[in-house]
Order: structure tokens, then sequence, then C-alpha cells
């Protein structure tokens, strides 16, 4: 994935555009899965990485907006998984999950 590389040496702009291009990615292909059932679950928790990719390129370059509005995305999706799955929430994901929950904070943090 091109964002870590773009992350790295402060491209944080083209970081950005192409966490945006993976997030519809995501989007596109959890279409494709049926409800509720664990392997759609598991994309809801694997599309955390390229949202918290993108947050952190945007609060490097001062897009709150972009920042805060994928943040609470992000937010709302781990909630939905946690009500639908706790299981995973305790057990099996749950040291992962818990860096990713905070992250509407750190953009109030960053630019407040």
């Amino acid at each position: 994935m091109p964002a870590h590389i773009y992350s790295i040496i402060g491209e944080w702009k083209m970081g950005v555009q192409a966490n945006i291009d993976a997030c519809k990615a995501d989007q596109k292909f959890l279409q494709t899965l049926p409800e509720n059932k664990p392997g759609k679950q598991y994309n809801n928790l694997y599309m955390c990485h390229n949202s918290h990719m993108l947050i952190y390129d945007a609060m490097m370059i001062g897009m709150y907006e972009e920042a805060m509005n994928y943040a609470l995305e992000m937010e709302a999706r781990l909630l939905r998984v946690a009500e639908d799955y706790p299981e995973w929430w305790n057990y099996e994901y749950g040291p992962l999950l818990d860096g990713f929950v905070p992250m509407v904070y750190m953009v109030y943090v960053r630019f407040f």
C-alpha cells in the first residue's frame, strides 16, 4: 500500500488520497458480503487500518473535516461490531480495536 510510504516521507496529501481510494474500494467490497456474517465483520475491522492511516495523514496537513469525518465513521463501525460480536471485542480483537476507538479524541487533541 503506497500510503505507508507517503506517510513516512511526508507526502501526507498523497497519503490521504491513497487512503480515500482504499476506503472507497473497501466499501464497494463490503457491499458484496452478506449482512451480519463474521466475514463481513472481519472486513469492517480490517477497513479501520485504511481509515486510521487517512486520519493520521489528514491531521498532519490540517485537514480537520476529513480527519473527523473518517474518525466518526470508524468509531460508529467499531461500535456496531462491538454490539454484534462482543466476543471479538473482549477476546480476539480487543487489543487492536482499542487503538482505533479513541481517534475522534485524537482529532480533537490535534486541532483544539
